[in-house]
């Protein structure tokens, strides 16, 4: 993605909501980080640049944008998964205030609390979209599509400088962990480099660092302008700066790419279900007992099993996202003949 210059830069409305900063609101510390990104570079993993404004209004809402730009970058870098959540859903729900936007902790709790629905349930944005409708009351049926939550827990602190300027160090230590979400002073000045550089104290708009250049800049996406990175100059007095973390739920997935029982060899398909030749009633039983979301799995294709069935046991093993391996039989022994 390129990195824009000042004349391709579009200076963004006050959407951030300042509130004190309190220690239940997580500080950097009291759930200890854990470094998984050394290099502080997230940008191979942003799943998109989406604009929070079509040609009749802007949705103020940077927070909500931050926010899931965060998760769904994350979610990219551990898992290699790419999802697209309404960040209307959050932003109504979360209480976002037309023309006025919202603090930096509301969206992330409602992501944490709240769940979410798929972009393409409940879109973000369109061209044609108005402000009324953008912020109308979610219908009960949409609420009842929320699918986030049942893959994914979250948590999300704010760094040890809370409120006030976030030091270089505190940054780069953040972005070891996660994205950087911060809050900027919405009147975009550029240094000559063509850095943002105005850090006068006041802020609002939010961002998300997702690359530190140390001694140079930092970039960020910007949901006000989408074509691109945001340069931010080395040094810039971030505020309110804030990461996160995300768990894949563990699901107990039983089950192989290919599973040979009675007179049936069986393969699971991407789409998590069984195709294959069905014989037997017990065998029946035995597509119940490894029932499973095998969506998010790797699915190993072989022309054939080994006819030997404890070879096979052992060549076809998977490892679940329980982190510990099964093998067909310890589950399935019993069904198994020679």
């Amino acid at each position: 993605m390129e990195i824009l210059k000042p004349d391709q830069i579009k200076q963004p409305l006050e959407a951030v909501i300042e509130q004190e900063v309190k220690t239940e609101d997580w500080l950097l510390g009291a759930t200890g980080g854990t470094p998984i990104n050394p290099s502080m570079d997230w940008t191979p993993y942003v799943t998109e640049y989406e604009l929070q404004r079509n040609k009749h209004f802007d949705n103020y809402s940077c927070v909500t944008n931050t926010a899931w730009n965060l998760y769904q970058t994350l979610i990219n870098f551990k898992y290699g998964i790419k999802i697209d959540k309404s960040k209307r859903y959050t932003a109504v729900i979360s209480g976002t205030k037309p023309r006025q936007g919202n603090s930096m902790q509301a969206p992330f709790e409602s992501i944490r609390k709240d769940d979410c629905v798929d972009d393409e349930d409940y879109p973000s944005m369109t061209p044609d979209m108005t402000e009324v409708e953008y912020f109308k009351k979610i219908p009960d049926f949409i609420k009842t599509q929320v699918n986030f939550l049942k893959d994914y827990s979250t948590t999300h602190e704010f760094l040890p400088s809370g409120s006030s300027p976030a030091s270089n160090e505190e940054i780069m230590t953040g972005l070891t962990i996660s994205p950087v979400g911060v809050c900027v002073n919405g009147n975009y000045q550029f240094d000559k480099d063509g850095n943002l550089c105005n850090d006068d104290g006041n802020v609002t708009h939010a961002l998300l660092i997702v690359k530190a250049e140390p001694g140079k800049r930092y970039l960020a996406v910007d949901s006000e302008n989408p074509n691109g990175l945001l340069p931010i100059k080395w040094g810039y007095k971030f505020r309110y700066c804030k990461i996160g973390y995300v768990e894949k739920k563990n699901q107990e997935v039983l089950g192989y790419p290919f599973i040979k029982f009675g007179k049936g060899i069986y393969q699971l398909s991407k789409e998590g279900k069984y195709k294959g030749k069905y014989v037997g009633w017990s065998n029946w039983d035995l597509f119940l007992a490894c029932n499973g979301d095998y969506s998010k799995l790797p699915i190993t294709t072989v022309k054939s099993l080994p006819s030997n069935t404890s070879d096979a046991l052992v060549t076809y093993t998977l490892a679940t996202p329980l982190n510990t391996k099964r093998t067909i039989i310890d589950l399935f022994s019993k069904f198994f003949k020679k």
